[in-house]
């Protein structure tokens, strides 16, 4: 079976939803073919945080700080019910394009360890509250999930599959 999904590292939601899709074919013993698609929330986001994820989540749904606290505390809580030790409250809100083109790079030319690499890098993002916009934190990702450094800097170091990210969203869209 081939399963399309919509990811982008910033949302919690995408975690969850990929651990729910996946623990629901393991449970009923399907053979997925993973196909990740880029759609990235934040686009203006930067390299470096500038806002911290409460005021960012109160700003765009209008919400209070109190508010939007809550919400982020219910969304940890549901992670946690599906395994996941989720910290959204401080993560490091920046830019997820280059984790999107490192993982559209994994799709093309190694599809075998494109769920590994997208379930790190969540992990690296939502729960170890690292930075991805960081083309070290990302090459380090990429090592561990049996990519070439070099493969991993050629991608991350120039603009390779940047219109790819692009047409993923229109798609969606």
């Amino acid at each position: 079976m081939r399963i399309i999904y919509l990811i982008d590292f910033n949302c919690p939601y995408s975690y969850i939803g990929l651990e729910r899709i996946k623990k629901a074919a393991e449970s009923l013993n399907l053979d997925i073919e993973w196909e990740m698609r880029s759609f990235e929330l934040e686009p203006s986001a930067g390299k470096r945080q500038t806002i911290n994820t409460t005021d960012r989540y109160a700003d765009k749904y209008e919400l209070s700080p109190e508010d939007a606290s809550k919400k982020i505390a219910e969304i940890e809580r549901i992670g946690l019910d599906d395994g996941l030790k989720i910290n959204y409250r401080d993560m490091l809100l920046t830019s997820s394009k280059d984790a999107l083109r490192l993982t559209k790079f994994a799709q093309n030319m190694h599809p075998e360890i494109t769920l590994k690499l997208v379930e790190e890098i969540f992990h690296s993002n939502l729960v170890e509250n690292e930075n991805i916009a960081d083309i070290k934190v990302l090459t380090k990702i990429a090592i561990s999930c049996g990519l070439e450094e070099y493969e991993a800097k050629k991608i991350l170091e120039n603009n390779y599959y940047n219109i790819e990210i692009y047409l993923d969203k229109e798609e969606a869209l």
